[in-house]
């Protein structure tokens, strides 16, 4: 009788708090998603879900999982990333109707995702970044219409960039990166009218350059690096990204002159041009961009001279412009901007000499790339001065003189190329370079005194 009496109690109180009931019978329903999850794990390197993701504990207390909610009912987020795991995941994962984020970054998943996480509609982050998942990026994921940021970056992705996935209105993060994508850029990309950062380099994306990105006023940064779309860019291409901070678009096959409206991209901090076929020369106008921290324009089709007033550039730290049609002298004002690390210029037919102090003008130098090109006169006794040096390249010039023995005072440097040039003289005094890994090219055989250790 007290039996009864006790479970007709146990029965009345459930009947008055229903969401007690619900709450374990949804959280029954993510556990047993997760324990599938764990069955399709093929090693788990530090047993951290061997040892952790069992039914003596609760759900919301194993590691990677977060749950919130009243009472706690609901599986709100999985993060397992970077933990070695090696696994294909279940379609039992889209019965994690609550949760909001989904992070299986840097793991061996692999295989194709299930069609059931297109029920995941309060997803608001997909990270499935460096993974080994291959097939098409699934159409499906157009359908979840909280996702803000979409990571599928290093992995085996084939076919096209679904047309589908524009329709997700609130997307702000897009990296598709490190695949092996194909066909064209939808221009439908401009409907992503809450874009922040764009990533799709290292593809095969052919066609023309994607121009309705330029309509997206909350854009960032845009990636496409490395892939096969032509086109020229636009002259009102700065009209409407104020926000815009990087813009990636080397190798690939673009063309035309650089729009002298650039400047308009005031923040701009990022900007690479490097191995296309642009051509013209480089617009003064550039020298607006005084937010402007690293510059590759090699491997293009310029010609003319540098224009002085890229010497406004003082926030300038890369300064990549090889391979080009560069003339006359190597540019004054590069040498007053104090934040420069690395110099590359090589390939070109800059003339001129170096400045004696050049350790004062470039305190931070890290890389002077100037070989092939006419340069003359004696190496600057600054140069031996730069203590941050790791790289010089000057070979294949036409400097005149000795080297002297204050080389040895460059102890950061790792890459060392002054041969082809018309130095002269030897001594007797051995200078030791005291680096770690360095390459050597010859400097003249009459001069006998480097050697390195």
């Amino acid at each position: 009788m007290e039996k009864t009496s006790l479970l007709i109690a146990a029965l009345l109180l459930l009947l008055n708090n229903p969401t007690a009931s619900s709450s374990m019978t949804n959280l029954t329903t993510d556990q047993s998603a997760l324990l599938a999850l764990k069955q399709h794990i093929a090693s788990d390197p530090n047993n951290i879900l061997a040892d952790n993701w069992t039914t003596t504990a609760s759900v919301c207390n194993w590691i990677g999982v977060s749950c919130a909610g009243v009472l706690q009912q609901r599986v709100t987020a999985l993060d397992l990333s970077d933990i070695g795991l090696t696994a294909t995941l279940p379609p039992h994962l889209g019965n994690l109707s609550f949760l909001s984020l989904l992070n299986l970054s840097f793991n061996y998943f692999h295989g194709q995702i299930p069609k059931e996480l297109a029920h995941l509609h309060r997803l608001k982050r997909m990270d499935f970044g460096y993974n080994n998942f291959s097939g098409g990026v699934p159409s499906w994921l157009g359908s979840l219409p909280e996702l803000q940021h979409l990571l599928l970056d290093n992995n085996n992705f084939t076919g096209t960039i679904p047309l589908l996935l524009f329709n997700v209105s609130k997307l702000e993060l897009l990296r598709l990166s490190y695949n092996s994508l194909q066909g064209s850029i939808p221009q439908g990309i401009g409907n992503l009218s809450k874009l922040v950062s764009l990533d799709l380099k290292y593809n095969q994306l052919t066609g023309s350059f994607p121009f309705a990105i330029f309509n997206i006023s909350t854009l960032q940064s845009v990636d496409l690096t490395s892939n096969s779309l032509y086109g020229s860019l636009p002259d009102d291409m700065c009209d409407h990204v104020p926000k815009l901070e990087g813009l990636y678009v080397s190798a690939n096959r673009l063309y035309g002159k650089i729009p002298s409206s650039l400047y308009k991209c005031r923040n701009l901090q990022y900007l690479s041009l490097s191995f296309n076929d642009f051509n013209g020369s480089i617009p003064r106008e550039i020298g607006n961009l005084t937010m402007l921290k690293e510059l590759y324009i090699g491997s293009n089709e310029f010609e003319g001279v540098i224009p002085a007033e890229m010497g406004n550039l003082v926030n300038l730290e890369f300064f990549s412009a090889p391979s080009g049609s560069f003339t006359g002298s190597i540019p004054s004002f590069i040498f007053n901007i104090s934040s420069l690390r690395k110099i590359d210029f090589r390939n070109n037919s800059l003339s001129g000499s170096l400045p004696a102090d050049i350790h004062n003008d470039l305190p931070l130098l890290e890389e002077l790339d100037l070989a092939s090109n006419q340069l003359s006169g004696h190496f600057p006794p600054g140069l031996w001065e730069c203590r941050w040096l790791q790289r010089l390249s000057l070979s294949d010039n036409k400097f005149t003189g000795s080297i002297s023995k204050n080389i040895g005072n460059l102890t950061m440097l790792r890459n060392l190329r002054i041969g082809d040039n018309n130095l002269t003289g030897s001594t007797t005094t051995s200078v030791k370079v005291t680096v770690g890994t360095m390459v050597v090219t010859p400097v003249n055989k009459t001069i006998s005194w480097l050697r390195i250790g």
